[in-house]
C-alpha cells in the first residue's frame, strides 16, 4: 500500500508531463506552418502583382513569362489560403503518437514536394528547349519556361526550409518524450524520468 501513492502520483506527472509536451508540440507544428503559409502566400501575392503589371510590357518573351508566372503563383496563392485555414482551424490529438505520426507526415509532406520542385526546375527547362524544335514558339517558350523554373526554385527553397523547420521540431520532441516513460515490469511498473 505504500507503494501505490507514489506510483499513483508519478504516473499523473508523467501523463500530465507527456499531455503538456504534446499540447506544445501541436502548437509550435502549427505556428511553424501558419508562418510558411504567410510566406507563400505573400510570395504568390507580390508576383500576381508584378506580373499583372508586367503584362504591359509589349515584349513576347516578357508577356509569357508573367503569364505562367500569374498562372502559377494563383495556384500557391490557392495553397497558402488552405494551408493558413488548416492551421487556424488546427486539429486536435489526443495522444503523443498521434501528434507525431502528425508532425512526420508533414516533415514528409514537404520532402516530397522538394522533390518534386527539382522536377519543376527540369520541366521548365525542357519547355524552354522546345524553342529549338519550334522556333516560331520561341517567345513563348522562353518565358514559359524561365517562369518554371523561377516558382520551381522558389518553391524548392520555401520546402526546404519547412521541411528542415519541421525535421528539428520533431527530433526535439522525440528526445523530450523519451525524457519520461512509463514501462510494465514483470513484478510492477517502471517511471522514468531522465534530467
Amino acid at each position: 500500500m505504500k507503494y501505490v501513492l507514489p506510483f499513483v502520483i508519478g504516473m499523473f506527472l508523467c501523463v500530465g508531463a507527456k499531455s503538456q509536451i504534446n499540447a506544445d508540440y501541436l502548437a509550435d507544428s502549427y505556428r511553424i506552418n501558419k508562418n510558411g503559409m504567410f510566406v507563400l502566400s505573400g510570395f504568390s501575392i507580390a508576383n500576381i502583382t508584378s506580373s499583372l503589371i508586367g503584362l504591359q510590357n509589349n515584349n513576347a518573351t516578357n508577356t509569357a513569362f508573367h503569364q505562367m508566372n500569374i498562372g502559377w503563383n494563383g495556384v500557391n496563392l490557392i495553397l497558402g489560403a488552405s494551408g493558413l485555414w488548416q492551421a487556424y482551424h488546427p486539429k486536435n490529438y489526443s495522444n503523443a503518437t498521434e501528434s507525431m505520426r502528425f508532425g512526420l507526415k508533414t516533415e514528409q509532406l514537404f520532402l516530397v514536394n522538394a522533390v518534386l520542385d527539382i522536377g519543376y526546375i527540369a520541366g521548365g527547362a525542357l519547355v524552354k528547349e522546345t524553342r529549338y524544335r519550334n522556333p516560331s514558339n520561341w517567345n513563348q517558350a522562353t518565358g514559359w519556361g524561365n517562369a518554371i523554373m523561377y516558382n520551381g526554385s522558389f518553391l524548392l527553397a520555401f520546402d526546404g526550409v519547412m521541411y528542415v523547420l519541421h525535421h528539428h521540431h520533431n527530433k526535439k520532441i522525440w528526445n523530450a518524450m523519451q525524457q519520461i516513460q512509463l514501462g510494465y515490469l514483470p513484478n510492477g511498473f517502471n517511471l522514468s524520468v531522465k534530467f
